[in-house]
């Protein structure tokens, strides 16, 4: 089992303040029939969900040790999700909610470059707990995963939204639907890849 710190229990609930922070922005955006919850609700809920996912994980590791590791993963993944998601819907609201195909895409690069960032420094530092300084490899090899993830994420999304749009425009509920099922299709795609080619030690 690996050893379960405080380290890893606050940086758990400040990556599930940050999906409370997104999860009520898409909310409010997307989904009109979700009752509006309060930020500070959404924060303290996901933020005692997320230390209770890395405990588990912690436990899980008995089994496979992998385990603790993944299980920190998946909660910056879905914290990054929500940033994603988040700036999505955020930069959806300034076009009251509705846009060409062609200017979601664009949306949906925007907000999953900035994910990639936000992706990289947690995943660096305390999913894959590297110790030592980042290095140009390093860095050419995440943006290689990155880069390929972008175009999976980004595609995934036009795609959807094309087939399912109504005349070349996408409402912002069909964008973010199109949006999260591109980040779970992601998600598993940048877990191996920083886990057996970025961050491998």
């Amino acid at each position: 089992m690996h050893k379960l710190t405080f380290r890893d229990l606050v940086f758990a609930a400040i990556n599930g303040a940050i999906f409370g922070l997104g999860f009520t922005v898409i909310s409010n955006e997307s989904i009109p029939f979700f009752p509006e919850l309060p930020f500070i609700v959404t924060t303290l809920i996901f933020s005692v969900l997320a230390t209770i996912g890395v405990a588990i994980g912690a436990v899980l590791s008995l089994w496979k040790r992998f385990f603790f590791q993944l299980a920190k993963f998946g909660i910056v993944g879905v914290a990054n999700t929500a940033v994603d998601l988040g700036l999505f819907n955020l930069l959806f609201s300034f076009v009251n909610g509705i846009a060409p195909v062609g200017v979601v895409v664009v949306f949906k690069s925007i907000s999953f470059i900035t994910a990639v960032i936000n992706s990289y420094i947690w995943n660096r530092y305390w999913s894959f707990d590297k110790k030592n300084k980042a290095s140009a490899n390093e860095f050419v090899k995440f943006f290689t995963i990155s880069v390929i993830g972008f175009a999976m994420n980004a595609g995934i999304t036009g795609a959807i939204t094309a087939l399912f749009s109504s005349n070349g425009v996408a409402s912002s509920s069909l964008a973010t639907i199109a949006a999260a099922i591109a980040s779970a299709t992601v998600l598993a795609w940048n877990f191996l890849g920083y886990k057996f080619f970025v961050f491998k030690k």
